[in-house]
């Protein structure tokens, strides 16, 4: 998997909370909010919904939000 799989995957947890594969599965399926982007959809395709079940985030350097989501710098997220 490349850095930038990787961080879209991270920022789309963060976004989601802890059910973000359970979202993820649902927008790969066509359901909404469908924003899944480019990276998203590309992981889709090479790797399938079945692999998202399985897949891990690394720990975090960071930590882990109060939710339970991995922490994401703002260098990544383009937000200060």
């Amino acid at each position: 998997m490349t850095d930038d799989q990787e961080v879209a995957l991270r920022e789309y947890a963060v976004r989601h909370g802890r059910r973000w594969k359970s979202i993820l599965s649902d927008v790969w399926m066509g359901g909404p909010p469908h924003d899944d982007g480019g990276i998203l959809r590309g992981l889709r395709n090479t790797h399938g919904p079945t692999w998202l079940q399985s897949y891990r985030l690394p720990k975090a350097d960071m930590g882990s939000g109060p939710d339970g989501s991995m922490a994401v710098s703002s260098e990544h997220t383009g937000k200060v």
